[in-house]
């Protein structure tokens, strides 16, 4: 509901209550202070929410944990505090972390491996490295299309990412190509009047 105010101060009881009754290494522990950082991301207290993330890595290197899909969600997480601070180099270094943890954890159509790499994806776009982009756009489309109904606006998105990214490089057809699937999809997804569906047919 995006009451950022009051979720901080839910999380912050429940990290008062696990402080108090679990060990400092335990993986609850962590889920807090992960919750803690993603409250504060969305308030763009950034320097608050990266040393939340950095408490849950601690917790995970004390554990001896080198892989969990839960710590491959902080890392994607700290790579976003990144990205808003325009530290791209920063951030990709963190998605990739979080994306070959991923690779290992979760299964190869995982609609979350999808996610991160079209996190991936946006990041080396950012960086001018444009085939690298276009090659995780193109993993997240794939794992969305055999892991998502043909209609989901989350596959919708996926082909809004690689009709940008072929404008950019001049590649106009397969961009227009790209953005038709896109309409199609959220023409069948979503109300007439939705600001996304709109966007979408602006692009076009």
């Amino acid at each position: 509901m995006s009451n950022f105010p009051k979720a901080l101060e839910l999380y912050k009881k429940a990290l008062e209550i696990r402080e108090k009754a679990l060990p400092k290494n335990h993986h609850d522990l962590a889920a807090s202070y992960n919750n803690l950082g993603v409250v504060h991301t969305e308030l763009n207290e950034l320097k608050s929410a990266r040393h939340y993330y950095l408490k849950v890595f601690k917790i995970y290197e004390e554990r001896n944990v080198t892989n969990h899909p839960n710590l491959a969600a902080s890392y994607n997480n700290l790579a976003l505090v990144h990205e808003k601070l325009d530290e791209d180099s920063k951030a990709l270094e963190y998605f990739e972390k979080a994306h070959n943890m991923h690779e290992v954890t979760l299964p190869s159509e995982h609609p979350r491996l999808a996610i991160i790499c079209d996190n991936v994806g946006t990041s080396h776009e950012k960086m001018g490295e444009h085939t690298k982009a276009l090659q995780f756009h193109e993993k997240a489309i794939t794992i969305r299309r055999n892991a998502l109904p043909l209609d989901h606006p989350d596959l919708a998105a996926s082909h809004n990412n690689i009709s940008k990214l072929y404008d950019t490089v001049g590649e106009h057809e397969k961009a227009m190509s790209a953005i038709d699937h896109a309409l199609e999809i959220k023409e069948k997804s979503l109300p007439p009047n939705h600001p996304h569906l709109t966007m979408c047919r602006e692009n076009r």
